[in-house]
């Protein structure tokens, strides 16, 4: 099929890569996008969205073929899209690495290090889209404008220290898409920088070195050497993490709703308050046993989908008469409608620290509809930990800072 693909591919006009963009994928993307912490990456994800559904749509649209027949290479684009821009696409061996861009004509390509230099995410070609919104829907499309492969992105490109990316300008990208399609199976060798391998303690250890500005910034990616941050974006569990730090607010921060950006960030994140899903929550005996005088108390809950499974994580927090907060998470089933209905057996619920060491971990039996820790937690403002939920086959990691 792809072989056919390529066949048909290399038949079609230059300036075929052309594909409209409804307001419906507009929104859409837009709708994504807003899971992100700040205006570049917010950006980086629209463009990212509305063109990868743009590329699909047009792979159906002129081959007639099966919309999924493009794949994305690399995983969980929202953490990378809130670093990076680009859109990672393999064809069978064949992978493109399509540059979106509001630019229309431009007189340079860039391209970050990242995708040039980490040799797992290598691509053989580099596409520059050039992306044109305007008020009026048949205004609004994506085109290819030029690609380069990554052999003459390393050799006549020019790398800048200043902002680690290769910048090409625009006149030396080859223009005639029939010679992308006729040599997408005759690819030369692709080399990245060569990198020693990191332990996953070394990468957590540098996501941990950064201070809260510099892992705030827009331009975080540039506060760890090259090679600590290549390592850490590429695992997806650093870079999963580190994204969650940005986006989702610092529990001290959930009880005061009232804070800039807290409500419309907690909702971005998938989070709701508990009593407007289920209703009225009853607090956990946990914070009864304990004797703790509250000053402030709410839940907050997560649907969470394994294995065919809705799961709900419930966030208890309270907050003492000496500021600390407390917290306590509870997995049940997300079924509000009926309160009965049980976990799977086997569903297990853990806290790990900021190092990922398992502190204590609870487990489903064969009737249990609520699985809690044993006892509320705290520590100072700031302390990152996770709460990981595994089944019998698979495991979903959510991060936190208090």
């Amino acid at each position: 099929m792809i072989d056919n693909l390529f066949k048909n591919l290399s038949e079609i006009a230059p300036d075929e890569l052309y594909v409209r963009l409804s307001f419906k994928a507009q929104m859409q993307a837009w709708e994504q996008s807003r899971r992100h912490s700040n205006p570049v990456a917010r950006n980086q994800a629209y463009l990212g969205q509305l063109c990868w559904s743009g590329f699909r749509d047009w792979l159906a649209e002129r081959f007639e073929s099966d919309r999924d027949l493009a794949a994305l290479y690399i995983d969980k684009l929202s953490s990378l899209w809130e670093f990076i821009p680009g859109i990672p696409i393999a064809f069978g061996k064949t992978r493109l690495l399509l540059i979106p861009s509001h630019r229309i004509n431009p007189t340079d390509f860039i391209v970050v290090q990242e995708w040039v230099d980490i040799p797992a995410w290598v691509a053989d070609y580099y596409l520059n889209v050039e992306v044109n919104l305007e008020a009026e829907e048949e205004n609004c499309w994506m085109r290819v404008g030029g690609f380069v492969s990554h052999l003459e992105l390393k050799r006549k490109g020019e790398y800048r220290e200043s902002d680690r990316s290769y910048f090409l300008r625009a006149d030396r990208l080859h223009r005639d898409l029939t010679m992308l399609w006729k040599t997408t199976r005759m690819q030369g060798q692709k080399n990245g920088v060569d990198m020693s391998p990191m332990s996953h303690t070394s990468v957590t250890a540098s996501a941990i070195k950064l201070s809260p500005g510099a892992l705030n910034s827009p331009r975080v990616r540039l506060q760890l050497p090259f090679a600590k941050w290549a390592a850490l974006i590429e695992n997806e569990t650093g870079r999963e993490k580190l994204y969650w730090q940005r986006v989702q607010p610092p529990l001290s921060h959930w009880l005061q709703k009232e804070k800039k950006g807290v409500e419309s960030a907690l909702k971005a994140s998938g989070w709701q308050l508990y009593r407007q899903v289920f209703g009225r929550p009853k607090f956990a005996g946990a914070f009864r046993r304990r004797e703790i005088a509250s000053t402030a108390i709410e839940s907050y809950v997560k649907r969470i989908d394994l294995e065919g499974e809705a799961i709900a994580l419930k966030i208890d927090l309270m907050q003492d008469g000496e500021g600390a907060l407390w917290i306590l998470p509870q997995l049940r089933p997300f079924n509000p409608s009926d309160r009965t209905t049980c976990l799977s057996p086997g569903v297990k619920l853990a806290l790990l620290d900021k190092r990922g060491t398992m502190v204590v971990e609870v487990e489903s039996g064969r009737s249990s509809n609520i699985l809690q820790l044993p006892q509320p937690f705290s520590n100072s403002p700031g302390t990152p930990f996770n709460l990981q939920i595994t089944t019998r086959k698979t495991s979903h990691t959510e991060y936190f800072t208090i």
